[in-house]
């Protein structure tokens, strides 16, 4: 690749990058976006209506690019094979059109429709590209697949495409974890000679960029199904191109190593799923049915409920999705046996994780029945600190309920129901979702704070100065935090408000991590 053209790549990455920031931008203060806002709800990690218009700006950069790159004849770039080009674009339009549907909120499609039109877009891929699993190279051996090669070229294809979906959960991931693999795909390329392949990395890195910058803690704007299903389809496109032909000598285990944190967390929620129904006594075809089951117990979900934040969550997978790449571009250029060894060890790291995040506890609780027993009994016999929650909507009541502590006894209630005046409460705390019925949510919870003779928290996406007079004006120590939650941060503020005799009224940010206190009041 000469120079001219190394520097019109690095080009088309900036500029692929601006132009997917500010398409995201124009769409995100755009009426447009209001028809395609995700709601907060007990499987989801936001607590803030987002648009998720993501997707929408990188599919419509992506075409554009990609037309302007193919028919332009004054760019110096290399170009990729026409039949790859068109099944692109084909594919592009397709999967938009279902992620779209899915995006929107005024239409909906079930699972079942969408994997049937997946499967159809992956048939005319392979047709159209000629791309298929047909040989494959493995530990200094082709194999032939035969009749294998399009059930299982088909079954990758739209794997990875939902894999890809499945982990768009937290601010970032789905984006970092597929600019990590687009840049392996494109030093693998780069390797082979692939250079139109490189170029095509290039463009889709710059656009996951531009749209990273909307989309980091905490987001203006979601990927969304269009984005995540693009990402997905593209880069399983891709992969199999890279192991699917003999001239490029690359082992058939690096495509999965490249989509390695996606595929190990669908495995994880298959089986998970599967057995979690067996164990309830569910027939072997209801569970195996029951594994198309959404739930919030993927790793993602499983990081953030213990403790991490979603940058940090971001962050430890984007670590292990560079861990499973780099695997990739090591057994390439080392065949062989060594290919056993590395792969081995990613199964030790892989095992580690999943055993810290409490995916084999089914098994070790099992083992270790009587002593948790024990251990269960000296917990419940623990005095806990008793704390009212009023108005908690789905997320936050899932994560408080789902957060593991043994400090507090939580008693969720509506704020107009009648509570039990003869326990000892420490700390009322209120989840507002209404600004209009701040001041009256405040004066009832100022009330039922009074007679427990307790401190007060009040949860918003934000506090009207009304509220924060309102409340000085009283002798209750006040806690003002401001969406987005950390459990494990609110926990700490609720253990240090509630047992502390000191009066304070403060206002904590809980996403900055800073606490601002009123100069009249003491710090707490």
């Amino acid at each position: 690749m000469g120079t001219i053209a190394l520097i019109s790549i690095i080009s088309i990455f900036g500029f692929s990058a601006l132009i997917s920031f500010v398409i995201s931008w124009l769409i995100l203060v755009s009426p447009v976006a209001r028809l395609f806002t995700d709601r907060p709800g007990v499987r989801k990690v936001h607590q803030k209506i987002t648009p998720r218009i993501g997707g929408i700006s990188i599919v419509i950069s992506f075409l554009l690019f990609s037309l302007i790159w193919h028919c332009s004849l004054s760019m110096s770039l290399p170009t990729i094979n026409l039949h790859i080009f068109t099944a692109l674009m084909f594919g592009t339009i397709g999967i938009a059109v279902i992620g779209l549907f899915d995006d929107f909120n005024l239409v909906s499609i079930d699972c079942l429709t969408k994997f049937a039109i997946e499967v159809i877009i992956a048939v005319f891929l392979i047709v159209i590209s000629g791309i298929k699993l047909d040989t494959i190279y493995l530990l200094d051996r082709t194999y032939s697949l035969g009749f294998v090669a399009w059930p299982l070229t088909i079954l990758w294809l739209v794997g990875v495409t939902n894999a890809l979906n499945i982990i768009d959960g937290a601010d970032g991931l789905a984006g970092t974890v597929s600019l990590v693999s687009f840049c392996t795909i494109g030093i693998l390329a780069q390797l082979a000679g692939e250079y139109g392949i490189v170029v095509l990395c290039t463009l889709c890195a710059g656009l996951i960029v531009g749209f990273l910058a909307h989309n980091t803690p905490p987001a203006r704007i979601f990927l969304g199904d269009t984005g995540s299903l693009f990402f997905g389809m593209t880069i399983g496109l891709l992969c199999a191109y890279l192991v699917s032909t003999t001239s490029r000598p690359y082992p058939f285990i690096i495509a999965p190593l490249i989509v390695g944190f996606p595929l190990v967390d669908v495995t994880l929620a298959i089986l998970r799923r599967f057995f979690k129904a067996i164990a309830n006594g569910e027939s072997f075809f209801r569970s195996v049915l029951k594994t198309m089951d959404a739930d919030n117990d993927h790793i993602h979900h499983r990081l953030m409920f213990r403790g991490l934040r979603h940058a940090e969550t971001t962050i430890v997978i984007a670590v292990y999705a560079v861990t499973t790449c780099a695997v990739a571009v090591v057994i390439s250029m080392t065949p062989g046996v060594s290919t056993i060894l590395f792969l081995i060890y990613l199964c030790l790291i892989t095992g580690w994780l999943t055993y810290k995040l409490g995916f084999f506890d089914r098994l070790t609780n099992l083992y270790h029945s009587s002593y948790n027993q024990d251990q269960n009994l000296h917990s419940k016999s623990k005095s806990r600190i008793n704390i009212i929650i009023l108005n908690a909507d789905e997320y936050l009541r899932h994560a408080l309920e789902y957060y593991k502590q043994d400090v507090f006894a939580l008693q969720f209630c509506k704020i107009d129901e009648k509570i039990d005046h003869s326990k000892t409460i420490s700390a009322v705390l209120i989840n507002n979702n209404d600004i209009d019925n701040q001041a009256e949510e405040l004066n009832q919870t100022i009330g039922l704070a009074t007679g427990f003779q307790c401190p007060m928290i009040m949860v918003a996406d934000e506090f009207v100065a009304s509220s924060w007079e309102q409340a000085k004006k009283t002798k209750i120590k006040s806690l003002f935090v401001t969406k987005p939650i950390y459990v494990p941060k609110l926990f700490n503020d609720l253990y240090l408000f509630a047992v502390s005799r000191d009066s304070a009224l403060t206002f904590v940010s809980e996403f900055s991590g800073k606490t601002n206190v009123s100069p009249s009041m003491g710090h707490e």
